[in-house]
């Protein structure tokens, strides 16, 4: 006969009232739930490392749904930055609503609102991934938007404005 496979000691969790009757004594709290192997022990220790280790999982778990670790970059920058880019060659995005863009808008500006960025919007206005992009809204918060879903699609070269009213000459 071959040897069968040894997984170590099987344990039941056991409710309050199951405690009483495999301790046979009514010792215990309603409140105490503890780890019975088959022989009828109590083993708490089992119990601590159980929810150690489901402790552990969910913090894995958080960890791993709020993603990497590495601190976030920063992508904006300032007027006189912006200016620059955009005087060598950068395209200049207004993610603002059409209605505000007709308002006004900074010379060249190319509107692409931020809540209708997609792979093939965003292929329209910008050339390549790795072209310059400067993008604007009217307070910064859009901007900051459009910019993390820029880099979601593999833009490489995205910097935020962030408001019209960072750029002095309109």
């Amino acid at each position: 006969m071959g040897r069968g496979w040894n997984y170590g000691p099987t344990y039941l969790i056991c409710t309050p009232s199951d405690q009483y009757i495999l301790s046979g004594s009514n010792e215990l709290a309603p409140r105490d739930y503890f780890f019975y192997d088959l022989e009828g022990r109590r083993n708490a220790v089992i119990m601590n490392k159980t929810v150690l280790t489901i402790s552990l999982l969910i913090l894995g778990g958080f960890l791993w749904a709020t993603g990497s670790t590495a601190p976030p970059v920063d992508y904006r920058i300032s007027a006189e930055e912006a200016k620059t880019l955009v005087a060598s060659g950068a395209v200049l995005l207004d993610v603002r609503t059409e209605g505000e863009y007709n308002s006004s808008h900074i010379s060249g500006a190319v509107l692409l609102p931020f809540d209708e960025i997609t792979a093939t919007s965003a292929a329209k206005a910008i050339e390549t991934p790795d072209t310059p992009v400067v993008v604007y809204c009217r307070s910064g918060r859009r901007s900051s938007i459009a910019v993390k879903t820029l880099v979601s699609l593999g833009y490489t070269a995205v910097r935020d404005l962030g408001a019209i009213t960072n750029w002095s000459d309109r």
